[in-house]
């Protein structure tokens, strides 16, 4: 039956509720003491699936594309890894936008970029949700900012400069559609809460994608 398949499905969904909350609960952002910041999520062992039964045909087709189990026992959930080591080249490549110039370059850039923070994230229940973060695209496009403060800690100056431009570039380019610039002014907006200061975007640059 239907009912039991949307059970079937739901079952296979092990942290993926729990990495939601992280966007919706009230997040916290700090990293004065040194290069990673620490984010405040719900608790979660990681030891078993969450009831979660998809509400969308979307969604329930991209979970029957998630078969890789969540390694348990995650490490803990509550704050992130000191440890895992960001491979800020890869990343580098990836937010790179000197070869995007179509409204189909810049949707590939900022769904290539959402799932590598997933994958980056010193997160533990942000990384398990990156392989069914790409196959359902809205799950990467809703944890984007979450995951992007996680990495942004692990990133050093330079990278940080960097990246910062690529951001400033696509807020100005031609051909990017509402729903990325949306997402961009999100992330701003969401980085406020870091105590170091944020996103060092052009004023200017914000204020004239100010409705």
């Amino acid at each position: 039956s239907n009912a039991k398949e949307g059970r079937s499905a739901s079952q296979r969904i092990d942290s993926i509720d729990h990495a939601m909350l992280l966007y919706e609960s009230a997040v916290q952002v700090s990293g004065s003491t040194g290069a990673s910041s620490i984010v405040s999520i719900p608790e979660y062992d990681g030891t078993g699936p969450i009831d979660l039964v998809p509400s969308s045909g979307n969604l329930a087709q991209a979970v029957e594309t998630y078969e890789q189990p969540v390694a348990a026992p995650l490490q803990s959930p509550l704050s992130v890894s000191n440890n895992r080591r960001i491979d800020q080249a890869t990343l580098q490549r990836i937010w790179d936008v000197s070869q995007r110039s179509s409204s189909d370059d810049w949707e590939e850039w900022m769904r290539r970029l959402a799932i590598e923070f997933l994958r980056q994230s010193p997160s533990p229940s942000l990384r398990a949700c990156a392989s069914l973060a790409q196959a359902y695209q809205p799950l990467a496009r809703e944890l984007f900012s979450a995951a992007f403060a996680c990495c942004w800690g692990g990133l050093s100056d330079a990278y940080r400069k960097n990246l910062v431009s690529a951001l400033e570039a696509a807020f100005v380019a031609h051909n990017v559609s509402p729903e990325i610039l949306q997402a961009l002014l999100n992330l701003a907006e969401f980085m406020e809460h870091d105590p170091n200061g944020g996103l060092p975007i052009e004023i200017g640059i914000l204020a004239n994608l100010a409705p």
